[in-house]
């Protein structure tokens, strides 16, 4: 006759090399065996960032058995624009974890100033070089360039006329 226990972890009082002691019996588990886990149960929950643990105590012998819970990563909101950015500085967007709150920050490059038109701020003459101006619609910033002398007039490189068309000299 066989006779088959069902052990109980909870109403065990010790263990020692294979045999438990009940209280009132001490049965000998110590022969080799196929565990059996039935119910698992969440002994530490995964976060956004971190695995979980789970338990399971085997039927026959109490062993426990863990296995990980994949981390759940985070859920995040759509990106807000927290600063914009300009020609002149650096702009940020966020955005918010809705499991744990953990905000999720990136800078944004700063953008290309916006030049207006060239104006001639100084014209060239025959002897002197002129300048052009150009200037940032969003910050003000100023670009310069020079104008090359006048190459209409005597003692340039198109000496042929004798008075220049384009300064009357």
């Amino acid at each position: 006759m066989r006779l088959t226990l069902k052990i109980i972890p909870e109403a065990l009082t010790s263990w020692s090399d294979g045999l438990y002691d009940t209280g009132s019996y001490v049965l000998n588990v110590s022969e080799k065996h196929d565990h059996v886990y039935t119910e698992w149960n969440v002994s530490k929950a995964p976060t956004c960032d971190e695995v979980g643990v789970s338990e399971s105590a085997c039927n026959i012998c109490g062993s426990i058995s863990t296995e990980n819970i994949d981390a759940t990563g985070h859920a995040f909101s759509e990106w807000a624009i927290d600063r914009e950015p300009t020609c002149e500085t650096e702009g940020q967007r966020s955005c918010i974890c809705s499991s744990c709150g953990y905000i999720k920050t990136e800078k944004l490059d700063k953008l290309s100033h916006q030049y207006s038109e060239w104006m001639v701020s100084v014209q060239p003459s025959c002897t002197e070089k002129g300048q052009k101006t150009c200037t940032c619609i969003a910050c003000g910033e100023e670009m310069t360039e020079p104008i090359d002398i006048c190459l209409w007039c005597p003692g340039t490189s198109r000496r042929q006329y004798a008075e220049c068309s384009h300064c009357l000299q």
